[in-house]
């Protein structure tokens, strides 16, 4: 008998420790944002947050075709991680783009007239949740991170949308029209690469060639949002990145139109 206690009492003790050491898991839910589009989001913690406290929240948009982190134990998606700033203190949100990953409705690449709005669907989903610390009523403390798809929809974001606190775009565009034909040149590899059958397309001639577009990516310009803004001021550090001959060319217009940012704007360049 009093083996059997000692037994039942290593195990509890054994779960108890489960219990404290356990990474802390997303907390899922699903967003509605302004069109009536379901968008997936996963919502962490800060690391150590005391019951009651509340912290800044930093949103982690995926590169493109990519669903939003779930794992509390990788860092992916940006040049930080959430891993990284859940230790420095900051909650952290994910999400799947809409039209991707779990999230209903069809890729607009980083529109400001759909993903930008779903980030603001998502503001006002951080504003809910008890740990987020608010400026105002909600009004979430909160920045952005991603690479790519999850770095341009920071820029076109942060020109619509004024809650945004800081953002640091990683490997972003300025222009995918610009991108994918550059110096004459059509990327074919990439366009097949980004364009589901299901998107409308539209013909665009290039001198003597007839490119077939996904009807989103002639819209796709974060430059051209930032400078229709008027008075952006938000906090930015952009890293562009030398593996990527998209970020590489999108890197110098990119940065030339940041004048937008006013003096709170930084570049650096990571391989």
């Amino acid at each position: 008998m009093a083996r059997q206690r000692g037994q039942r009492l290593l195990l509890a003790s054994l779960g108890i420790a489960l219990l404290v050491c356990a990474p802390a898991q997303a907390r899922d839910s699903v967003v509605t944002s302004f069109d009536g589009t379901p968008i997936v989001a996963h919502f962490f913690s800060a690391d150590g947050l005391a019951a009651g406290a509340r912290a800044p929240t930093v949103l982690i948009g995926p590169g493109y075709g990519k669903p939003g982190n779930t794992s509390p134990t990788l860092d992916v998606s940006d040049a930080i991680g959430a891993v990284t700033l859940r230790r420095a203190g900051y909650n952290v949100l994910t999400w799947d783009p809409r039209g991707l990953g779990g999230s209903g409705g069809l890729v607009t690449f980083d529109s400001p007239d759909f993903e930008a709005r779903d980030v603001q669907a998502l503001l006002d989903h951080v504003a809910l949740q008890p740990e987020a610390l608010l400026d105002a009523p909600d009004d979430p403390r909160a920045g952005m991170s991603g690479f790519s798809y999850g770095g341009a929809i920071q820029l076109v974001s942060a020109a619509i949308e004024p809650r945004i606190d800081a953002i640091v775009p990683d490997g972003a565009w300025h222009s995918l029209p610009a991108v994918f034909l550059r110096d004459g040149a059509v990327r074919s590899g990439w366009l097949a690469t980004i364009c589901p059958s299901r998107h409308r397309r539209v013909a665009l001639r290039r001198g003597g060639t007839i490119v077939s577009f996904c009807s989103g990516i002639c819209s796709s310009s974060p430059c051209s949002t930032i400078w229709r803004a008027k008075d952006l001021r938000t906090p930015l550090l952009s890293v562009p990145v030398t593996t990527n001959d998209i970020v590489i060319v999108s890197a110098p217009a990119l940065f030339s139109s940041k004048s937008r940012f006013g003096k709170s704007r930084k570049s650096c360049w990571a391989s």
